[in-house]
């Protein structure tokens, strides 16, 4: 049962009957009238030079912070120095800090008595997740091999600019450390930030909680604004040429693969040790092999034999190569209640990362939006929408296959304490899909009747075949049907159901390029194994 701090009523089933009533409690006012009597003649205390044995509030600014109980309000305010010549060494500064946890947070330096609010100049205890060491001649030697450096250099851009935005003031701590607090329940509601905050003015006058105008989404953007971090990676729509359609153009919304890498590698809540796969730990450790081990075990993507092909495939200087596998997830989205309109979103996230952590919405950025084909592709045969949709579907792989083609993409990697230079390969490890789906990915056909020849866009099993155990099969390859597609042999491609278009996977680098698409677009569980 909950119950009401105002009028003490405790007869409330759920936080949110509780939280109506409040709103419409007939005693607030009258507490809001004597706390608002009490307040100011606790403000009045708080002027004045001696205090009494029964005051509850320090007169002092600096014995205000010492009072504070949660000392996590500054140990969580990560500031950077104004000035680049006065400020310390980090290890310098970290013994400060130690030195000023001992003694009880009472070391008069950590304020800064110049501004005009109480400021904190208090440095972070934890390590710079990058350590840009990037030589002049490292930089030519890298754009000569074709590695791209691009994403190192935007970060120390950033890392650099951001120095000198300021130190964080105690009132801003305070905003930091409460929405962290209301962060680690996902079932807290969005306006209990501004409730806490009326309720700390109301209780307090610590300098912290001295305005009420502040609202959630004002400080959040208060932040992002001072930190330049509003998206800055807006979408593009491309007008896109339908093969179909000619004289038509269809917008597609696309985002750079680039500009997402970018967002995973610089969040330091996704570039956590727990979250990231290497084995042994080490990101230069060749991949295990199952014959090395008889108790070998499969436990995520770096223990499969796929994984093993695009390392020897990829990794050319293993000293300075780390395989960092592309997983895509395509699959339409219902966009109105009744089911009738979807937008199919290409989404990828990397290899490098725990199945536990792909599994959060956190490790996937979009590519881009497939548009609804029911309402562009009417009256349009089933080659001619196949077509439509490896066009549509091109375009937006368009930022992923440009990386691909490249040497690599340079990173300093933070990792178990140790910086580690590495050049990222990006090759697709597989595509996370439905059934019609990958059909779709592959260019087969989509017809389930017993008159298609082969169901199976793995292998080449026959329809009347699909449920004898021993009927003898092979893998599809991709570069194969890729060969049949440029003879033009429509025969050959029509016994294995397969539409005669160019495949926008087929120029795109896979860890098996010879199985290619087909290689990656494996079965589901969902509807082969329990059956939808």
């Amino acid at each position: 049962m909950f119950e009401c701090y105002l009028c003490e009523r405790n007869n409330f089933d759920s936080q949110r009957a509780l939280t109506v009533h409040v709103k419409a409690c007939t005693v607030v006012q009258e507490k809001d009238n004597v706390c608002q009597t009490n307040l100011q003649n606790d403000s009045q205390s708080c002027n004045n030079d001696e205090v009494g044995d029964g005051d509850i509030f320090p007169s002092d600014e600096n014995e205000a912070l010492e009072s504070l109980e949660d000392s996590d309000v500054i140990d969580r305010c990560s500031v950077y120095s104004t000035d680049l010549s006065e400020s310390k060494s980090v290890s310098s500064m970290q013994d400060e800090i130690a030195l000023h946890e001992d003694q009880g947070h009472q070391s008069e330096e950590v304020v800064d008595q110049g501004q005009s609010e109480e400021v904190i100049r208090y440095l972070p205890t934890m390590k710079p997740l990058y350590v840009f060491d990037w030589s002049i001649e490292d930089k030519a030697i890298y754009e000569e091999q074709g590695i791209l450096i691009c994403l190192c250099d935007q970060y120390k851009e950033y890392i650099e600019s951001k120095i000198g935005a300021g130190p964080i003031t105690v009132q801003e701590g305070a905003q930091i450390d409460l929405l962290h607090r209301l962060m680690q329940t996902n079932s807290t509601p969005l306006h209990l930030f501004d409730d806490m905050l009326k309720w700390a003015y109301k209780w307090s006058c610590q300098s912290a909680f001295n305005d009420l105008s502040m609202q959630r989404k004002n400080v959040i953007l208060g932040f992002q604004r001072r930190l330049d971090l509003l998206p800055k990676f807006g979408e593009t729509v491309l007008q896109v040429q339908l093969p179909s359609s000619p004289g038509s153009l269809l917008p597609v919304m696309v985002h750079s693969f680039l500009d997402g890498l970018y967002s995973l590698l610089t969040d330091p809540e996704v570039m956590h040790d727990d979250h990231l796969l290497f084995h042994n730990n080490d990101p230069f450790s060749f991949p295990p092999d199952e014959f090395d081990d008889p108790e070998y075990l499969y436990s995520d993507v770096y223990d499969g034999s796929l994984f093993r092909e695009g390392y020897y495939e990829y990794i050319k200087d293993p000293s300075l190569d780390v395989l960092c596998g592309v997983i895509l997830f395509i699959d339409k989205t219902h966009i109105d209640s009744k089911g009738q309109f979807t937008l199919e979103p290409v989404s990828f996230t990397l290899g490098i990362f725990t199945k536990e952590f792909r599994s959060k919405s956190k490790a996937w950025h979009t590519l881009g939006y497939i548009p609804n084909q029911a309402l562009t592709t009417k009256h349009l045969s089933s080659l001619e929408k196949a077509i439509d949709y490896h066009c549509v579907l091109g375009h937006i792989l368009n930022s992923l296959r440009t990386v691909q083609n490249s040497a690599g993409v340079a990173w300093n990697l933070f990792y178990h304490g140790n910086t580690h230079r590495v050049v990222f390969q990006f090759p697709i490890m597989f595509v996370i899909g439905d059934t019609e789906g990958h059909d779709k990915l592959c260019g087969k056909y989509l017809n389930r009747s017993e008159n298609v020849s082969c169901l199976c866009c793995y292998c080449n099993i026959p329809t009347d075949q699909m449920d004898n155990l021993f009927a003898p099969f092979e893998l599809t390859k991709a570069s194969k049907i890729a060969e049949l597609v440029e003879r033009d042999a429509t025969q050959e491609l029509q016994q294995l159901s397969y539409h005669k278009l160019k495949n926008c996977f087929t120029d795109m680098k896979f860890c098996d390029n010879e199985l290619g698409i087909n290689g990656a677009t494996i079965a589901e569980i969902l509807h082969f194994v329990h059956q939808g």
